[in-house]
Protein backbone atom coordinates (compact mmCIF):
# COMPACT_ATOMS: atom_id res chain seq x y z
CA UNK A 1 0.00 0.00 0.00
CA UNK A 2 1.50 3.52 -1.18
CA UNK A 3 3.12 5.72 2.05
CA UNK A 4 1.30 8.38 0.24
CA UNK A 5 -1.91 6.92 1.67
CA UNK A 6 -0.85 7.00 5.53
CA UNK A 7 1.67 11.12 4.81
CA UNK A 8 -1.60 13.55 4.49
CA UNK A 9 -3.49 12.84 7.70
CA UNK A 10 -0.35 11.94 9.52
CA UNK A 11 1.60 15.42 8.86
CA UNK A 12 -1.75 16.99 8.92
CA UNK A 13 -2.87 15.83 12.49
CA UNK A 14 1.00 16.17 13.28
CA UNK A 15 0.25 19.95 12.32
CA UNK A 16 -2.91 20.79 14.34
CA UNK A 17 -2.33 18.80 17.68
CA UNK A 18 0.67 27.77 32.01
CA UNK A 19 4.18 27.65 30.93
CA UNK A 20 6.86 27.35 33.58
CA UNK A 21 8.17 30.64 34.85
CA UNK A 22 10.43 31.76 37.47
CA UNK A 23 9.19 31.54 41.13
CA UNK A 24 8.83 35.30 41.41
CA UNK A 25 7.22 35.46 38.50
CA UNK A 26 10.01 37.48 36.70
CA UNK A 27 11.04 37.64 33.02
CA UNK A 28 12.62 33.95 32.10
CA UNK A 29 14.41 36.11 29.34
CA UNK A 30 15.50 39.27 30.35
CA UNK A 31 17.25 40.46 27.71
CA UNK A 32 14.14 39.97 25.39
CA UNK A 33 11.93 42.32 25.55
CA UNK A 34 7.95 40.62 26.73
CA UNK A 35 5.94 39.94 23.75
CA UNK A 36 3.10 42.34 23.43
CA UNK A 37 -0.18 40.69 22.87
CA UNK A 38 -2.38 43.93 21.91
CA UNK A 39 -2.91 42.61 18.26
CA UNK A 40 -5.78 43.31 16.12
CA UNK A 41 -7.11 40.53 14.06
CA UNK A 42 -8.97 39.51 10.57
CA UNK A 43 -10.38 36.03 9.21
CA UNK A 44 -10.44 35.36 6.00
CA UNK A 45 -12.25 32.42 4.21
CA UNK A 46 -10.77 30.72 1.75
CA UNK A 47 -12.87 30.01 -1.28
CA UNK A 48 -14.89 26.68 -0.66
CA UNK A 49 -14.92 24.03 -3.42
CA UNK A 50 -18.33 21.79 -1.82
CA UNK A 51 -17.03 17.89 -1.70
CA UNK A 52 -13.39 18.70 -3.19
CA UNK A 53 -11.45 17.13 0.04
CA UNK A 54 -8.81 20.08 -0.24
CA UNK A 55 -6.09 20.84 2.33
CA UNK A 56 -3.97 23.83 3.44
CA UNK A 57 -1.10 23.43 5.66
CA UNK A 58 1.97 25.04 3.94
CA UNK A 59 2.72 28.93 4.05
CA UNK A 60 5.47 31.12 3.95
CA UNK A 61 6.00 35.13 2.89
CA UNK A 62 8.86 37.62 2.20
CA UNK A 63 6.63 40.55 3.83
CA UNK A 64 2.67 40.91 5.10
CA UNK A 65 1.90 41.97 1.54
CA UNK A 66 3.37 38.83 -0.14
CA UNK A 67 2.05 35.65 1.78
CA UNK A 68 1.78 32.11 0.11
CA UNK A 69 -0.40 29.35 1.63
CA UNK A 70 -0.79 26.03 -0.19
CA UNK A 71 -1.78 22.32 0.08
CA UNK A 72 -3.28 19.28 -1.37
CA UNK A 73 -5.69 20.39 -4.06
CA UNK A 74 -8.12 17.68 -4.04
CA UNK A 75 -10.92 17.63 -6.82
CA UNK A 76 -10.42 22.24 -6.61
CA UNK A 77 -9.13 23.79 -9.02
CA UNK A 78 -6.29 25.76 -7.15
CA UNK A 79 -3.39 24.71 -4.89
CA UNK A 80 -2.47 27.42 -3.80
CA UNK A 81 -3.20 31.39 -2.94
CA UNK A 82 -1.55 34.50 -2.74
CA UNK A 83 -2.08 37.17 -0.47
CA UNK A 84 -1.50 41.21 -1.51
CA UNK A 85 -1.79 43.26 1.38
CA UNK A 86 -5.35 43.55 0.39
CA UNK A 87 -7.42 39.88 -0.63
CA UNK A 88 -6.51 36.45 -1.26
CA UNK A 89 -6.35 35.29 -4.60
CA UNK A 90 -6.42 31.66 -6.36
CA UNK A 91 -3.57 30.86 -8.59
CA UNK A 92 -4.40 28.28 -11.34
CA UNK A 93 -0.85 26.65 -11.65
CA UNK A 94 -1.06 23.82 -14.43
CA UNK A 95 0.62 20.02 -13.65
CA UNK A 96 0.38 21.70 -9.53
CA UNK A 97 -1.66 19.77 -7.64
CA UNK A 98 0.00 19.99 -4.29
CA UNK A 99 1.93 21.93 -2.09
CA UNK A 100 3.58 19.87 0.79
CA UNK A 101 6.34 22.45 1.10
CA UNK A 102 7.13 26.19 0.37
CA UNK A 103 10.10 28.27 1.56
CA UNK A 104 11.39 31.50 -0.13
CA UNK A 105 14.33 34.00 0.43
CA UNK A 106 12.17 37.38 -1.17
CA UNK A 107 9.35 37.84 -3.13
CA UNK A 108 11.29 36.59 -6.58
CA UNK A 109 12.75 34.46 -5.23
CA UNK A 110 10.05 31.22 -3.75
CA UNK A 111 10.76 27.48 -3.29
CA UNK A 112 7.94 24.52 -3.42
CA UNK A 113 7.59 21.11 -3.30
CA UNK A 114 5.10 18.65 -3.80
CA UNK A 115 3.83 15.06 -3.73
CA UNK A 116 6.13 13.83 -6.42
CA UNK A 117 9.51 14.54 -7.82
CA UNK A 118 8.97 17.88 -9.42
CA UNK A 119 11.12 21.14 -7.79
CA UNK A 120 9.10 24.29 -8.00
CA UNK A 121 10.35 27.83 -8.44
CA UNK A 122 9.01 30.99 -8.55
CA UNK A 123 10.55 34.05 -9.73
CA UNK A 124 8.28 37.26 -8.87
CA UNK A 125 6.26 36.60 -12.23
CA UNK A 126 5.33 33.22 -12.56
CA UNK A 127 5.61 29.19 -10.88
CA UNK A 128 7.39 27.22 -12.77
CA UNK A 129 9.36 23.44 -12.80
CA UNK A 130 12.77 23.90 -12.27
CA UNK A 131 13.54 20.26 -12.04
CA UNK A 132 12.37 16.70 -11.90
CA UNK A 133 14.53 14.38 -9.38
CA UNK A 134 13.77 10.68 -9.36
CA UNK A 135 15.21 8.96 -6.82
CA UNK A 136 17.45 5.59 -7.70
CA UNK A 137 14.81 2.95 -8.61
CA UNK A 138 12.15 3.81 -7.01
CA UNK A 139 8.60 4.16 -8.33
CA UNK A 140 7.95 7.37 -6.35
CA UNK A 141 9.08 10.51 -4.63
CA UNK A 142 7.55 12.95 -2.21
CA UNK A 143 9.17 15.93 -0.60
CA UNK A 144 7.05 17.23 2.68
CA UNK A 145 9.22 20.28 3.58
CA UNK A 146 12.07 22.51 2.50
CA UNK A 147 14.28 24.86 5.07
CA UNK A 148 17.37 26.77 4.41
CA UNK A 149 18.97 30.31 6.23
CA UNK A 150 20.73 31.36 2.48
CA UNK A 151 19.32 31.03 -0.97
CA UNK A 152 22.61 28.75 -1.49
CA UNK A 153 21.85 26.50 0.75
CA UNK A 154 18.74 24.87 1.10
CA UNK A 155 17.20 21.48 1.43
CA UNK A 156 14.28 19.66 0.82
CA UNK A 157 12.94 16.54 2.74
CA UNK A 158 10.49 13.33 2.17
CA UNK A 159 10.42 9.74 0.96
CA UNK A 160 10.83 7.83 -2.23
CA UNK A 161 8.63 4.73 -2.47
CA UNK A 162 8.02 1.53 -4.33
CA UNK A 163 4.73 0.72 -2.95
CA UNK A 164 4.51 -2.90 -1.58
CA UNK A 165 8.49 -3.41 -1.90
CA UNK A 166 10.25 -0.03 0.07
CA UNK A 167 10.22 3.28 0.91
CA UNK A 168 13.01 5.25 2.06
CA UNK A 169 14.01 8.85 3.47
CA UNK A 170 15.93 11.21 1.37
CA UNK A 171 17.28 14.70 1.71
CA UNK A 172 17.95 16.77 -1.39
CA UNK A 173 20.46 19.78 -1.06
CA UNK A 174 20.60 22.83 -3.56
CA UNK A 175 23.77 24.71 -3.92
CA UNK A 176 22.59 27.55 -5.44
CA UNK A 177 23.01 25.89 -8.57
CA UNK A 178 21.25 22.79 -8.98
CA UNK A 179 19.94 20.28 -6.65
CA UNK A 180 21.00 16.75 -5.47
CA UNK A 181 20.08 14.30 -3.21
CA UNK A 182 22.79 13.42 -0.40
CA UNK A 183 23.98 10.06 -0.22
CA UNK A 184 22.42 9.07 3.08
CA UNK A 185 22.12 4.91 4.29
CA UNK A 186 18.53 3.77 3.81
CA UNK A 187 16.27 2.97 6.04
CA UNK A 188 12.62 2.60 6.08
CA UNK A 189 11.37 6.13 7.29
CA UNK A 190 10.61 9.04 5.94
CA UNK A 191 11.40 13.13 6.51
CA UNK A 192 8.60 15.19 8.12
CA UNK A 193 10.51 18.29 8.45
CA UNK A 194 14.00 19.75 8.32
CA UNK A 195 15.33 23.02 10.16
CA UNK A 196 18.72 24.79 9.75
CA UNK A 197 20.16 26.83 12.30
CA UNK A 198 20.79 30.28 11.14
CA UNK A 199 24.28 30.67 13.09
CA UNK A 200 25.54 27.31 13.54
CA UNK A 201 24.26 26.25 10.21
CA UNK A 202 23.65 22.88 12.09
CA UNK A 203 20.57 20.71 10.00
CA UNK A 204 18.04 19.34 12.10
CA UNK A 205 15.35 16.53 10.75
CA UNK A 206 12.31 14.95 11.97
CA UNK A 207 12.31 11.27 10.81
CA UNK A 208 8.90 8.83 11.14
CA UNK A 209 7.65 5.48 10.58
CA UNK A 210 4.76 3.99 10.92
CA UNK A 211 4.52 1.21 13.59
CA UNK A 212 2.10 -1.47 13.82
CA UNK A 213 0.26 -1.11 17.58
CA UNK A 214 2.21 2.12 17.88
CA UNK A 215 1.71 4.60 15.11
CA UNK A 216 4.41 7.09 14.20
CA UNK A 217 7.51 6.63 15.69
CA UNK A 218 9.65 9.56 15.58
CA UNK A 219 13.50 10.17 15.34
CA UNK A 220 15.40 13.85 15.73
CA UNK A 221 18.72 13.57 13.41
CA UNK A 222 21.47 16.10 12.81
CA UNK A 223 23.10 15.94 9.44
CA UNK A 224 26.71 16.01 8.90
CA UNK A 225 27.96 15.67 5.37
CA UNK A 226 26.26 12.36 4.45
CA UNK A 227 25.58 11.05 7.79
CA UNK A 228 22.98 11.31 10.24
CA UNK A 229 23.47 11.83 14.41
CA UNK A 230 20.53 9.92 16.04
CA UNK A 231 19.51 12.84 18.91
CA UNK A 232 16.16 11.21 20.09
CA UNK A 233 13.29 9.03 19.56
CA UNK A 234 9.58 9.01 20.66
CA UNK A 235 6.11 8.02 20.19
CA UNK A 236 4.17 10.95 21.37
CA UNK A 237 2.70 13.99 19.14
CA UNK A 238 6.18 15.68 17.95
CA UNK A 239 7.43 18.45 15.80
CA UNK A 240 10.52 20.31 14.63
CA UNK A 241 10.16 24.11 14.57
CA UNK A 242 12.28 27.08 13.95
CA UNK A 243 12.44 29.62 16.25
CA UNK A 244 14.42 33.27 15.71
CA UNK A 245 17.16 31.06 14.21
CA UNK A 246 17.45 28.38 16.71
CA UNK A 247 15.82 24.57 15.69
CA UNK A 248 13.29 23.17 18.93
CA UNK A 249 11.59 20.13 19.53
CA UNK A 250 8.46 20.06 20.73
CA UNK A 251 6.76 16.86 22.34
CA UNK A 252 3.45 16.68 23.46
CA UNK A 253 3.54 19.85 26.18
CA UNK A 254 7.18 20.25 26.42
CA UNK A 255 9.54 22.48 24.15
CA UNK A 256 13.24 20.75 23.85
CA UNK A 257 16.82 22.84 22.71
CA UNK A 258 19.07 20.82 21.32
CA UNK A 259 22.33 21.06 22.85
CA UNK A 260 25.78 18.37 21.80
CA UNK A 261 22.85 16.29 19.94
CA UNK A 262 20.64 16.09 23.22
CA UNK A 263 17.45 17.05 23.48
CA UNK A 264 17.72 19.79 26.63
CA UNK A 265 14.09 20.53 28.12
CA UNK A 266 13.78 24.25 27.99
CA UNK A 267 9.84 25.26 29.03
CA UNK A 268 6.86 22.95 29.79
CA UNK A 269 3.22 23.66 28.88
CA UNK A 270 -0.20 22.94 30.72
CA UNK A 271 -1.44 19.92 28.83
CA UNK A 272 -5.19 21.56 30.04
CA UNK A 273 -4.21 24.40 27.42
CA UNK A 274 -1.64 23.39 25.31
CA UNK A 275 -2.04 21.10 21.96
CA UNK A 276 1.18 21.76 19.96
CA UNK A 277 3.12 23.77 17.79
CA UNK A 278 4.88 27.05 18.04
CA UNK A 279 5.84 30.01 15.77
CA UNK A 280 7.15 33.72 16.87
CA UNK A 281 9.77 36.03 17.03
CA UNK A 282 11.94 35.10 20.20
CA UNK A 283 11.89 33.04 23.72
CA UNK A 284 9.19 35.83 25.18
CA UNK A 285 7.30 36.75 21.95
CA UNK A 286 5.53 33.38 20.33
CA UNK A 287 2.01 31.73 19.65
CA UNK A 288 0.82 28.15 19.92
CA UNK A 289 -2.19 26.01 19.19
CA UNK A 290 -4.34 26.00 22.59
CA UNK A 291 -7.42 24.14 22.64
CA UNK A 292 -11.12 25.07 21.52
CA UNK A 293 -9.37 26.82 18.25
CA UNK A 294 -7.53 29.57 20.43
CA UNK A 295 -4.50 31.06 19.75
CA UNK A 296 -2.22 31.04 22.52
CA UNK A 297 0.77 33.63 22.88
CA UNK A 298 3.53 33.53 25.35
CA UNK A 299 5.18 36.80 26.79
CA UNK A 300 8.57 35.43 28.59
CA UNK A 301 5.96 35.66 32.06
CA UNK A 302 2.66 33.38 31.02
CA UNK A 303 0.76 31.70 28.31
CA UNK A 304 -2.55 33.03 27.33
CA UNK A 305 -4.75 32.68 24.85
CA UNK A 306 -5.69 35.78 22.54
CA UNK A 307 -7.69 35.11 20.03
CA UNK A 308 -10.23 32.67 18.80
CA UNK A 309 -12.89 32.87 15.98
CA UNK A 310 -14.80 29.28 16.80
CA UNK A 311 -13.89 26.35 19.30
CA UNK A 312 -14.48 23.88 16.27
CA UNK A 313 -11.28 25.04 14.93
CA UNK A 314 -7.34 24.22 14.74
CA UNK A 315 -4.53 25.91 13.65
CA UNK A 316 -2.95 23.94 10.87
CA UNK A 317 0.20 26.20 10.10
CA UNK A 318 1.63 29.90 10.98
CA UNK A 319 4.17 32.17 9.88
CA UNK A 320 5.51 35.13 12.02
CA UNK A 321 6.80 39.35 10.84
CA UNK A 322 7.88 41.84 12.48
CA UNK A 323 4.45 43.26 13.41
CA UNK A 324 2.25 40.27 11.77
CA UNK A 325 1.16 36.69 11.92
CA UNK A 326 -0.54 34.79 9.96
CA UNK A 327 -2.52 31.47 10.53
CA UNK A 328 -4.21 28.72 8.28
CA UNK A 329 -6.87 27.36 10.54
CA UNK A 330 -9.29 24.87 9.85
CA UNK A 331 -13.01 23.62 10.94
CA UNK A 332 -12.64 20.79 12.19
CA UNK A 333 -15.84 18.99 11.12
CA UNK A 334 -16.48 21.09 7.68
CA UNK A 335 -12.81 21.27 6.03
CA UNK A 336 -13.53 24.75 5.61
CA UNK A 337 -9.99 27.07 5.69
CA UNK A 338 -9.77 30.25 7.40
CA UNK A 339 -6.70 32.46 7.67
CA UNK A 340 -6.09 34.51 10.80
CA UNK A 341 -4.30 37.78 10.72
CA UNK A 342 -2.89 39.82 13.51
CA UNK A 343 -1.54 43.10 13.29
CA UNK A 344 0.05 44.67 16.62
CA UNK A 345 -1.40 48.34 16.94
Amino acid sequence: MKLFKYLIPVLFTTLIISVIISCDGSLLNPMMPAGSRDYTWEVDTLANWPNSHYMVYRIWGSSPSDVWVGGDMGSAPYSIWHYDGRKWTAIRTPLLTSTWGIHGFSQDNVWMVEAGSNIWHFDGVEWSIFGTYPYKDYKYVGFNRLHGVSPNELYAVGFAETPGEKYTRIILKYDGNDWSYINIPEKDQFFASVVVEESSKHVYLQAEKNVRGVGFFKTYYRLVDDSLIPIDSTSKMADLVSLNGNALAVINNEIYDFQNDKLVLWKQFDESQFIGRIWGRNRNDFFTYNYFGNVGHYNGYDLKNIFSDGENRGLVEGFVFDRDVFFIVMELDLFQFYIYHGSLK
